[in-house]
């Protein structure tokens, strides 16, 4: 393991994000490739952290030919670097996305944790690959924690070609505090199959917005306008902002348009590069708060 540039190595970080980076290679409706993009659900959750004045930091996996100085140049960074760096090609179609996994990353395992950052505020888990074990919650006492479990969903062929299971993962010692996954991962079929894994369980619906369960009441969280450029990420982001604005307030509904606006931003622009501010998201809000409601 190796220890890489720090915003401000003297802290703990408050907000930990756990699970591989990847290298995205994203093919348009229009047949448009690019070239590999910087991404990941922690990288986009932890620099969502610190846009939000979070001190922040991520325990990853990853190849020497991820970016780190370039994409998450404010966050402290534990890496287990013994491997490549995690490589997706993701098709958009009117359809939705199809995934091949084509490079798979290293695991992480308890060992890999610093001792000073068991007790961060806020832990977010997000597996791209299967790399970390369903109870990895346990080695931390955080305050709230949020698995985003996409990655303990995926499933792929000997080709890479990745498909989704919609059964819910379980942790192992108790419900984590939220859990957003995509409609996609947690159809309306089973939606009921999840109410048990988390206290806060979060469906996002894309374009549609989303759908908050809390205390036994499901909310209707609408979604922002949007110049869409590139959609990666996107859930991540609407993650990380909720977990945040959820620990200020407490209120699901609110940061649930709090982050449903973080992520309307960024979508707007490629990559990480569209991961919005604090002071972005409440001007957007200021914005649109007039027409935007959300229904019980």
């Amino acid at each position: 393991m190796v220890e890489l540039g720090a915003a401000d190595a003297s802290a703990p970080p408050q907000f930990v994000a756990v699970g591989q980076v990847s290298l995205d290679i994203n093919v348009s409706a229009s047949g448009e490739i690019s070239a590999p993009t910087p991404g990941g659900a922690v990288a986009y959750a932890a620099r969502t952290a610190t846009g939000l004045g979070l001190n922040a930091g991520i325990i990853t996996a990853a190849g020497d030919d991820y970016p780190f100085s370039e994409v998450t140049p404010c966050v402290q960074r534990r890496v287990l670097d013994d491997g490549p760096t995690t490589t997706f090609r993701n098709v958009y179609s009117a359809n939705g996305r199809q995934q091949t996994l084509l490079m798979h990353g290293g695991h992480i395992t308890e060992a890999d944790v610093p001792a000073a950052w068991r007790r961060p505020d806020l832990l977010l888990i997000g597996p791209l690959s299967d790399e970390l074990p369903m109870g990895c919650a346990d080695w931390f006492s955080a305050g709230l924690v949020c698995a985003v479990p996409q990655g303990w969903q995926r499933r792929w062929d000997s080709r890479g070609a990745v498909s989704v299971v919609t059964e819910p993962p379980k942790p192992s010692a108790r419900p984590w505090d939220v859990c957003v996954v995509s409609e996609a991962e947690a159809p309306l079929a089973v939606e009921s199959h999840w109410l048990d894994v988390a206290s806060v369980l979060v469906v996002t619906r894309g374009s549609m917005g989303a759908r908050i369960r809390c205390d036994g009441q499901w909310h209707d969280i609408p979604a922002f306008p949007a110049m869409e450029v590139d959609p990666t990420g996107a859930g991540d982001v609407w993650a990380a902002a909720f977990l945040v604005r959820y620990a200020e307030t407490m209120d699901p509904v609110a940061a649930g348009l709090f982050a449903s606006c973080a992520a309307a931003i960024s979508v707007e622009a490629v990559g990480l590069a569209g991961v919005p501010s604090r002071q972005q998201i409440e001007q957007r809000l200021a914005g649109g708060a007039g027409h935007l409601r959300a229904g019980g």
